[in-house]
């Protein structure tokens, strides 16, 4: 969808308009410019390079100056985002204790090690046509090693 996007916006620039009255699709050759195939998997980066150059091969064949959408993907806005959240981070203040005790005092809030914990098999399950039988034993506690 975005790949469909980002081509449609470049397509309405007047330069394009140019290319597409000037040179009809019959008589282009390799070195004019060509749009990315938008049905290929490319990772994100290629797809942005290959944007990129397409748009600047346009505005060099019409020998008009580069504009600035040649030089911005069109998802550059998540930059700004990022650097307004880092901002809002910055406000926020963390307390913390660097005592040992403090951090084993919060691992009774906490359910640890739920998962099935051991293997029991017992000696009629060995067949090699059964499964193994789980059980679970349960959280384990923590309070006696402290």
């Amino acid at each position: 969808m975005l790949r469909l996007q980002e081509i449609a916006k470049a397509k309405e620039k007047p330069v394009y308009a140019r290319y597409l009255t000037e040179i009809p699709k019959s008589e282009r050759e390799d070195n004019h410019p060509k749009t990315p195939n938008k049905y290929i998997n490319y990772s994100r980066r290629s797809w942005d390079s290959q944007i990129r150059i397409w748009k600047r091969s346009l505005y060099i064949w019409g020998g008009e100056e580069i504009s600035s959408s040649c030089d911005t993907s069109f998802c550059s806005d998540s930059d700004c985002i990022v650097e307004e959240d880092e901002r809002v981070l910055d406000n926020i203040k963390v307390e913390y204790r660097s005592e040992a005790d403090a951090t084993a005092s919060l691992l009774g809030h906490f359910d640890l090690d739920s998962r099935t914990t051991m293997t029991l098999i017992s000696e009629e399950s060995q067949s090699t046509l059964k499964g193994q039988v789980c059980s679970t034993l349960g959280p384990k506690d923590f309070s006696e090693g402290v």
